[in-house]
């Protein structure tokens, strides 16, 4: 088969997701914002304007029109929109021309409310497959009666290793001091307040390393959380390279 993969964003952990499917899998197409230098020109077709399309009903079906166009220039079987959560707010809108393809979507994220499960059942009834990393997610789906959802654990893209003693003293942790991680775009939904909770009440050694960009907490809510658990938790809030993020996943124990 002929596999167009559709991103919006190459931010974050979208590059190298994007990255592990297209090298693993030849024999497709990209759909992105702009080219990524890893991949060969000739796959790459480029869609820009993709930020913000929750917002912005005419630049989605502007976006959807483009997108659909290339796909059928380049005869694909089967698209693969590897962010389905650009759609929750439409309710499948465009997307029943799409159905002369095989098409897959993921879902990172599901908010719900009336609207959006309304949302959600009419992209569903348009899509084969509908792809969640999550059992949570998988579970939520199956009982609000989709038949078509799968769950796939998420990828590792990081080459696993043995971190040292010297690694772990960078961090200031001493001996076999257990090092929980929180690693990734601090957003509010991923529960970094119900772990301080938790821990606050956790009497043993550890450290918590907390690793990314904060884009929902104020700067009184961080002071709150580390104040909370004291040395026990270090902060490291801005872009985690890529090297930083191997290293730290090498690192912690959970």
């Amino acid at each position: 088969m002929k596999i167009a993969y559709v991103d919006i964003d190459l931010s974050g952990h979208h590059k190298k997701y994007l990255l592990s499917l297209a090298e693993n899998y030849p024999n497709s197409i990209l759909i992105v914002p702009e080219q990524i230098s890893e991949i060969s020109v000739e796959r790459q077709f480029v869609v820009k304007n993709t930020s913000e399309l929750h917002k912005y009903p005419t630049r989605y079906l502007r976006w959807l029109s483009n997108v659909y166009s290339i796909l059928k220039k380049e005869h694909v079987d089967c698209v693969h929109f590897l962010y389905g959560d650009a759609f929750a707010r439409y309710f499948g809108i465009g997307l029943n021309k799409f159905r002369r393809f095989r098409l897959v979507m993921t879902f990172h994220q599901i908010r719900r409310n009336t609207l959006k499960d309304i949302s959600l059942k009419c992209i569903f009834k348009k899509i084969d497959f509908g792809i969640v990393h999550t059992e949570k997610l998988f579970t939520e789906l199956k009982k609000f009666g989709f038949s078509n959802v799968v769950q796939i654990e998420y990828p590792s893209f990081v080459k696993l290793g043995n971190a040292t003693l010297s690694d772990r003293s960078e961090w200031g942790v001493l001996g076999a001091t257990p090092i929980l991680l929180l690693i990734g775009v601090l957003s509010r939904y991923k529960g970094l307040d119900m772990l301080v909770t938790a821990l606050k009440q956790v009497n043993q050694d550890y450290c918590l390393v907390v690793a990314g960009k904060n884009v929902d907490f104020s700067s009184e809510e961080i002071y709150q959380f580390q104040n909370a658990l004291g040395n026990k938790v270090k902060m490291l809030l801005r872009h985690i390279t890529d090297n930083e993020y191997e290293s730290l996943i090498n690192l912690c124990d959970y």
